[in-house]
């Protein structure tokens, strides 16, 4: 789905919120200087200024206080919420870590000191001291949110659940997690549900809206997400991101005509929108409107010339166009640009493997195994390895694709039947030139099946092939 994250993040001001009555029992202990303004004064006003967003200013009154009174807790955690908020978490540590010297049992120091240190990607230290502020506190509705928020940054959805569950009058932000929570541990019944109450909860509020969309979007909950984004498009209509992730999630579902309408509103709003332009073009090839496809992938690329997802889809199109020497010139271009990107290796050794340069197609099925080492990637590297003779290398790649796929679901039709016939007969061929025109011309949705077969003896071309092929032209055509 969209490139939006639906995650909220840590809440790190966790002491703000008691800092006044903290503030107020502090107040009579003072130790400043007769006629000076008490240190409380300058927190009360560097808290009220943390809130307006001045942080600078925050950290002088801060400061000011803590000149007065170095002893104090609150002023400590202020000063140490404000270094946070700037992003200067490495200052901010011993600011706490001298409140608990002062306080050892401070549930807001440690939640704020762990907050720190989970903003440090230091998440062991972060989970410990979370997980002793609620030994001290087992319904601190902070620490709870923190660490179940930390679990399931940790991809550990399922133990989050519970400390998520915790929070008391949980909030938007709590109940959106905790939907994230329930999906990514693949309860989707109770995901959907919560999103459901959250969703009836704020009927008016299109972030709500939009952030559940994304964040159903993201778990291919393609149906619920549509639905939130119309929500969200019916209260503030012509905005360009519900458009936007409003038709991706009409593609991903199989609509591409609702697709092809919603981005076209999308691009009115912005017709630079190369992201736009190439959900476009999606929706444009599952019309079968292949031209009006690469006129929008034209444009885009012209946009974006580093967008790889733009040159993937103009290589699959010009593919599809049977145009391969044009699909590897772009193909080439992605994978130099993001020489880590498996599905463009994938399509480029396809290429390759079609207009006869075999070399270089196990070239690039070689650095596909190596990205993504699915059945799949190893049954095109078999058939590259038994297209030029090396039968043993050939079998092996065969047997690791059968091995993580023994129903055979994640090869193709046009692969299924040599892969399955090489498998049984070709550590006893001798390869010659052999092609069967007749069965050919039969099956012709088997045309990749019988190119990758010549070669082989006139008796493996049996009634099981014949069979093969002609379940694999059942398949096409949908009967």
């Amino acid at each position: 789905m969209a490139s939006r994250s639906a995650t909220v993040g840590f809440i790190f001001a966790v002491a703000v919120g008691p800092l006044s009555l903290l503030v107020h029992a502090q107040a009579g202990h003072s130790s400043e200087a007769p006629g000076r303004a008490p240190a409380a004064d300058d927190f009360e006003e560097a808290k009220q200024l943390l809130q307006k967003g001045l942080l600078d200013e925050a950290g002088v009154a801060a400061r000011h206080g803590l000149d007065r009174s170095p002893r104090s807790v609150v002023g400590l955690n202020l000063l140490g919420v404000i270094y946070q908020q700037q992003g200067k978490d490495a200052e901010a540590i011993p600011q706490f870590e001298r409140a608990l010297a002062i306080k050892p049992d401070s549930v807001d120091t440690l939640n704020n000191l762990a907050t720190s240190y989970a903003a440090q990607k230091r998440t062991d230290l972060a989970e410990q001291i979370f997980r002793k502020s609620l030994r001290l506190k087992p319904e601190d509705a902070t620490a709870n949110y923190n660490l179940g928020l930390l679990l399931l940054d940790r991809n550990k959805a399922k133990e989050s659940i519970p400390y998520l569950l915790r929070v008391r009058h949980p909030d938007g932000p709590t109940r959106l997690n905790l939907v994230r929570a329930y999906l990514s541990s693949g309860n989707n019944a109770s995901g959907l549900a919560t999103a459901e109450i959250l969703s009836q909860s704020w009927p008016k509020d299109t972030k709500v809206h939009f952030s559940l969309g994304v964040l159903l979007g993201s778990h291919r909950q393609y149906q619920n997400a549509i639905h939130e984004f119309e929500l969200a498009n019916a209260l503030e209509p012509q905005t360009f991101d519900i458009l936007h992730d409003l038709g991706q999630a009409y593609l991903l579902s199989g609509q591409p005509a609702k697709a092809q309408e919603t981005l076209d509103q999308a691009l009115h709003l912005q017709p630079d929108s190369a992201d736009t332009l190439h959900l476009m073009a999606r929706a444009e090839m599952d019309l079968g409107k292949d031209v009006d496809a690469l006129e929008l992938l034209v444009r885009a690329r012209k946009i974006s010339t580093r967008n790889t997802d733009i040159l993937l889809l103009m290589g699959r199109l010009s593919m599809k166009q049977q145009f391969f020497e044009d699909a590897i010139e772009v193909l080439r271009e992605g994978v130099q640009i993001d020489p880590r990107r498996a599905d463009l290796h994938a399509a480029l050794g396809e290429s390759y493997f079609t207009v006869g340069k075999v070399e270089m197609a196990v070239k690039e099925f070689r650095t596909l195994v190596g990205l993504d080492p699915s059945p799949r990637s190893y049954a095109l590297m078999g058939m590259c390895y038994r297209h030029l003779g090396q039968y043993e290398e050939a079998k092996h790649f065969l047997d690791e694709s059968l091995k993580g796929d023994p129903e055979k679901k994640a090869i193709s039709s046009e692969l299924f039947a040599p892969i399955r016939i090489m498998q049984t007969h070709f550590w006893n061929w001798q390869a010659s030139k052999w092609t069967s025109d007749n069965t050919r011309k039969r099956f012709p949705f088997c045309g990749a099946a019988f190119r990758s077969i010549r070669g082989w003896p006139p008796h493996i071309t049996s009634w099981r092939l014949r069979k093969e092929a002609h379940t694999s032209w059942r398949q096409r055509a949908g009967t």
